[in-house]
């Protein structure tokens, strides 16, 4: 297998190299009538950022009978996999699960035989409790005051609370569901369904604002906890010969969580969210209880405390895993990361993912097509007020253009792929062919 993927290197390198000539020499600025509005199609290839881990390739290395580290360690380069230092493992995350609310409401559920109440403990260790299906009122009073209100009493202070229940036992009897909330699953069987937010795992943490007359919501919760609530890849793959890429997921998640919780520091340090990972995409996709399949619960299992290093990355003398991203696919090779970002990352280089384009995995991002009108791409490029022609003037190791240059009224401006993406909304930085 390994002399097999060194042939199939040289031959990719031969091909980008090919395909980065012909597109500077072929592609030329077109020259519209005055008359007339041009069109301009962009092709491409990939989807998301294109820096780190391919989930597609994942997948398809998966099939092909690569093992998860082996998986790891190929799109991150001159990497080595480990148990983490439990002075990581064992010091929980602070994920941001909403700012700047001025009323909250939670209601308890039972997800267990008899079910632990939710204790709310103020900043002068008052307190009320909840039980299963009762709910927590939180009303932000102004000038940093908050009013709670349970069943069992109100408590009016700073708005400084915690609510706690048995979300650190191995099984929680009880969880949060925080009302006019809801997260897609879409690992759901027959498609797609919207679910409430429900956190069975950990502590919720309400905060006051740094700069509203809001609060922010956090959880504290173990790192192995956190994973469980990762939602990135499809749970499904795990059924489909891809177990080795749910598992390379949960090491990439788990290593990207411990080097942003290090890298941000004390989340007191941070009162406009109070964490240190946020619940998002900007971050990773945490959708707390009632998503996870048995598969992702596996591959969280089996990988447990796993995650990726390297040289470069070191803390208080210790390996500190990697800030492993990762993105949904590329057009057969990984972009480095100053293309996709702007720094150079050892570990974040470009490689082969001929995987990404395996008609098995299932790609639809594999290639795509988008036109835009001259006078649309005005509206959405800055500086220009007409564009009539357009440049590739630089090109990606990967062979994808890098940098294009637009001419018209306002130009020439040239702009990189990574800007395109965010301007024209692409689904990566990764055009093989503008015109």
């Amino acid at each position: 297998m390994a002399s097999n993927y060194a042939s199939h290197w040289s031959r990719s390198r031969r091909v980008a190299a090919l395909t980065a000539t012909a597109l500077i020499l072929s592609l030329a600025p077109q020259l519209p009538r005055a008359s007339a509005d041009p069109t301009f199609t962009f092709e491409g290839g990939g989807f998301g950022h294109s820096v780190g881990m391919s989930q597609y390739g994942a997948f398809g290395m998966a099939r092909d009978g690569y093992t998860w580290d082996e998986i790891v360690t190929h799109y991150y380069t001159d990497t080595a996999v480990a148990a983490a230092d439990p002075l990581f493992t064992e010091t929980p995350l602070w994920v941001g699960i909403t700012q700047e609310k001025s009323y909250v409401e939670f209601t308890v559920r039972a997800i267990g035989p008899d079910p632990a109440p939710v204790v709310v403990t103020a900043s002068d260790e008052s307190t009320l409790t909840a039980a299963a299906g009762e709910t927590i009122e939180i009303t932000h009073l102004g000038a940093g005051r908050c009013r709670v209100t349970t069943p069992s009493g109100t408590l009016t202070g700073d708005c400084h609370f915690s609510l706690e229940w048995d979300g650190w036992e191995p099984s929680p009897t009880s969880a949060l569901v925080l009302e006019g909330c809801s997260l897609p699953d879409w690992n759901a069987p027959g498609g797609t369904v919207f679910k409430p937010c429900t956190y069975a795992r950990g502590t919720m943490h309400v905060r006051q604002d740094n700069n509203t007359d809001a609060v922010d919501l956090t959880l504290e919760i173990d790192l192995e906890d956190y994973v469980l609530g990762i939602s990135e890849s499809p749970y499904a793959w795990g059924s489909m010969g891809g177990m080795a890429a749910l598992e390379a997921q949960a090491v990439a998640a788990r290593s990207y969580a411990v080097h942003r919780s290090i890298d941000r520091g004390d989340p007191t340090a941070r009162p406009w969210c109070w964490c240190q990972i946020y619940d998002t995409p900007i971050d990773q996709n945490y959708v707390g209880w009632g998503h996870g399949t048995q598969n992702w619960i596996d591959a969280v299992r089996n990988t447990e405390d796993m995650v990726a290093t390297h040289p470069s990355e070191i803390y208080q003398g210790v390996p500190l895993p990697i800030e492993a991203f990762y993105s949904s696919s590329t057009f057969g090779h990984t972009e480095p990361s100053e293309y996709g970002f702007t720094t150079y990352v050892p570990y974040l280089r470009g490689v082969d993912d001929h995987w990404s384009l395996d008609p098995a995995v299932g790609n639809h991002s594999a290639r795509w097509t988008t036109q835009f009108s001259g006078s649309a791409l005005a509206n959405r490029l800055p500086g220009l007020s007409s564009v009539t022609g357009l440049e590739v003037t630089a090109c990606s190791e990967s062979g994808a253009a890098l940098e294009i240059t637009f001419s018209g009224s306002g130009g020439p401006r040239t702009f990189t792929t990574r800007q395109l993406r965010g301007y024209l909304g692409l689904r990566s930085m990764q055009v093989t062919r503008p015109g």
